[in-house]
C-alpha cells in the first residue's frame, strides 16, 4: 500500500506541477459518487470531482480520499478524526478502475456550470492539489471527501451569487440514524462510531451535516 501511495503521489505531482490550462468550451465538470465497500474506511459513499476536456486531452479525477492505510493505528486514528488525507489529481480511468476492482458502481452527475465557473473550479482544484496545499486533517463526520468536494463547488457558486440546494428530506435526521443507514443496527463499527460521536449522536442535524454522507 505504501508503494502504491508513493507511486500515486509521484503521478499526482506531475499532474499538478503545471499551471492550470484554459479549458475549452466543450469541457465538462462532474460530481462522481461511488458506492461503499466492506472495509470500515469505505463503508460510506465516496465523492470526487471529474474534469473532462477532450480537446485539451484532460480527463482527471480530483479525489480527496487518498491516505496511507499502512500507517500505524490507522483505524483508531480514522475513528478519532486524527488522520491526514490528501487531494490527488489523476486519470479518471485509473479512478474508475479502482472502483471496478471492488465492484462498486460510480455515478456521474454533470454540473450545470458556465464556462467561467468551470474555469474557476478547475483552477481551484489545481491549486488545491499542489503539494503544499493538498494535505488536510480528515474527519469522517465533519471534514471528508464529500464535504471537500461540496464546499469547493459551493465556494465558486457563492462568488457568482448562486446557492446550492440539496434535497435530503428523506434522509435520517441524526448521526445515529445516518450510521444505521450505512452500518445497520448490530455492528461493532457502528458502536465505535457512536462512542466517537458521543452525545452528538442523537442531536438533530441539518442538510449541511448530511453532506458528509452522500448516497
Amino acid at each position: 500500500m505504501r508503494k502504491i501511495l508513493l507511486l500515486l503521489l509521484i503521478v499526482c505531482s506531475s499532474v499538478a506541477a503545471t499551471d492550470a490550462q484554459q479549458l475549452s468550451d466543450s469541457a465538462t465538470i462532474s460530481l462522481l459518487t461511488c458506492e461503499p465497500a466492506e472495509a470500515i474506511y469505505a463503508r460510506f459513499w465516496h465523492s470526487a470531482i471529474r474534469v473532462c476536456d477532450p480537446q485539451n486531452n484532460i480527463d482527471n479525477a480530483y479525489n480527496y480520499g487518498i491516505f496511507d492505510f499502512s500507517s500505524p493505528y490507522f483505524i483508531p486514528k480514522f475513528l478519532k478524526g486524527d488522520t491526514d488525507y490528501i487531494l490527488a489529481a489523476y486519470s479518471t480511468e485509473a479512478f474508475l478502475e479502482s472502483y471496478m476492482d471492488r465492484k462498486s458502481t460510480v455515478y456521474q452527475q454533470v454540473l450545470n456550470l458556465s464556462n467561467e465557473e468551470k474555469q474557476m473550479l478547475y483552477d481551484a482544484l489545481e491549486k488545491n492539489s499542489l503539494p503544499e496545499n493538498r494535505t488536510y486533517r480528515y474527519n469522517f463526520v465533519y471534514d471528508n471527501c464529500a464535504t471537500r468536494a461540496y464546499y469547493i463547488i459551493k465556494k465558486i457558486l457563492d462568488k457568482q451569487g448562486y446557492t446550492m440546494e440539496i434535497d435530503y428530506s428523506l434522509r435520517p435526521k441524526t448521526y445515529r440514524g445516518v450510521f444505521e443507514e450505512f452500518l445497520g443496527r448490530d455492528n461493532w463499527q457502528r458502536f465505535c462510531i457512536d462512542v466517537v460521536i458521543g452525545s452528538n449522536a442523537d442531536k438533530r442535524i441539518g442538510v449541511e451535516n448530511l453532506i458528509a454522507f452522500p448516497r
